[in-house]
């Protein structure tokens, strides 16, 4: 048997197991940077269209009547959004929904390009607000 100080290179086997696991950690360092530009446009993406979806809820809460409802697309930055809404009476107020959609990087819609949000715009009456005391100031 050789001691190690007889030893003067590292054998074929030895060289093997090095280099595939250098191999196999490239590619997992590929297949995860991929993965990150990935999810960072879907990140882009899902931005966009909260403040899409926002500045549409907005618009829609003060101008919309009962019974209104549309679709509407907007293109920005080179990415299709399709906004709908419809508003409505409800026991809490006027209710305002506002969902938009987008195709993913395959061209398909799924769970992660859909983004809605809802809002309720209560009717306050200001007779009755008006009839209420004055509030008491705070004592320090």
């Amino acid at each position: 048997m050789i001691s190690r100080q007889q030893q003067k290179g590292a054998s074929l086997l030895e060289v093997l197991i090095s280099l595939s696991l250098l191999v196999s950690g490239v590619l997992a360092y590929f297949q995860l940077d991929a993965r990150l530009i990935n999810n960072n446009h879907l990140i882009a993406q899902k931005t966009e269209a909260t403040q899409l979806l926002q500045q549409q809820l907005a618009t829609r809460s003060l101008t919309g009547n009962p019974g209104d409802s549309g679709t509407e697309t907007i293109d920005l930055n080179s990415q299709s959004y399709d906004i709908t809404w419809s508003i409505e009476d409800s026991s809490f107020g006027r209710a305002v929904n506002v969902a938009i959609d987008w195709k993913d990087n395959k061209g398909e819609f799924s769970d992660q390009t859909h983004l809605e949000l809802t809002t309720y715009n209560s009717q306050i009456d200001t007779l009755a607000l008006s009839l209420l005391p004055p509030p008491t100031p705070i004592q320090p």
